[in-house]
């Protein structure tokens, strides 16, 4: 439980999501810049992706071995979650940059139905797995984050904008 009582929990609650607040407005800002460079924008987003789940990866190992006490461990999960709002927020927009019109809003909905089913799943999973200890889940969720990166490079391609078909 990383030292918490009722009164940590309550003191340190917010820190996490100052963190994801961060990372949200730097990962567009990131983006953002390598764009104005002039990089294509699949390199831009797959940039800014890798390097905000690098930052996940880091700090989901880093519970594992560093994080022996309540500060330390929500100090890190700060960067997780800095770390996947910057990823997040490009892979977010990757709709956009590849479709147009109503594609856009239902392939952001099919991505947002698959989140939620993810998150039920382990809604599940995550108290049968740390019934002797979190460090279970913290691998667990450790070895997705590359592979969310690899799917989005596997079968992103090039992200280049699907032209409109005249009519």
């Amino acid at each position: 439980t990383y030292g918490f009582d009722v009164k940590s929990i309550g003191a340190f609650a917010w820190v996490p999501y100052v963190g994801a607040a961060f990372g949200s407005i730097a990962g567009g800002w990131y983006s953002g810049k390598l764009l104005a460079a002039g990089n294509a924008v699949g390199k831009a987003r797959k940039k800014a992706i890798t390097l905000g789940s690098s930052l996940m990866f880091l700090g989901l190992v880093s519970t594992i071995f560093f994080a022996d006490t309540p500060e330390k461990f929500v100090a890190i999960v700060a960067v997780v979650l800095f770390g996947f709002q910057f990823s997040i927020g490009n892979v977010q927009t990757i709709p956009s940059d590849i479709f147009k019109g109503s594609s856009v809003g239902s392939l952001a909905g099919f991505g947002g139905t698959v989140g939620v089913f993810s998150v039920i799943v382990l809604n599940f999973l995550v108290p049968v797995i740390t019934k002797t200890s979190f460090t279970p889940t913290f691998v667990i969720i450790a070895l997705f984050v590359p592979l969310g990166v690899l799917a989005i490079y596997f079968f992103g391609g090039n992200l280049l904008p699907i032209e409109e078909k005249s009519r």
